[in-house]
């Protein structure tokens, strides 16, 4: 009798984590958090980059896994994406003159940015986040983070 009433009770504890953490196993990853990556994508284009050049996994197609999509780590168990690796997502141009040293390539074409912090609302279980390299000059006021600096 404790035996089955154990194993009740082991499928009614499984059944709501399920329920609270459902798995998708045929659509890969949570569609708010896929919705929210390919927001991340379009924040690239808005700061004139080519985001299919940078990041061509992420496509706008529900069959796409985004769990495999590049530069993305996802708990194998709930599918909720758990980290982001979005350092160096822009482009830098080489200098015309090729005996010019690489840190002033690097700094000849700097991009400063404002972070929408906003964008990484939707990844309630994210624990790594690399936005390292990408120049960063601060959050945009009132969409996100509270105090964000770069």
């Amino acid at each position: 009798m404790v035996r089955l009433l154990c194993k009740c009770l082991t499928w009614v504890w499984l059944l709501l984590l399920v329920h609270k953490h459902p798995i998708h196993a045929l659509g890969g990853c949570i569609e708010r958090e896929r919705r929210g990556l390919l927001e991340f994508k379009a924040f690239l284009m808005l700061n004139n980059e080519d985001p299919d050049l940078l990041l061509p996994s992420w496509v706008d197609d529900e069959s796409s896994n985004c769990c495999e999509w590049e530069r993305v780590g996802c708990d194998p168990i709930t599918g909720q994406v758990t980290g982001l690796f979005l350092n160096n997502t822009r482009q830098i141009s080489s200098l015309k003159d090729s005996s010019a040293p690489k840190w002033l390539e690097y700094h000849a074409n700097d991009k400063y940015w404002l972070l929408n912090a906003s964008l990484f609302l939707p990844f309630g279980e994210l624990r790594n986040l690399d936005l390292s390299a990408n120049s960063f000059d601060g959050c945009i006021e009132f969409e996100g983070f509270e105090n964000c600096q770069a």
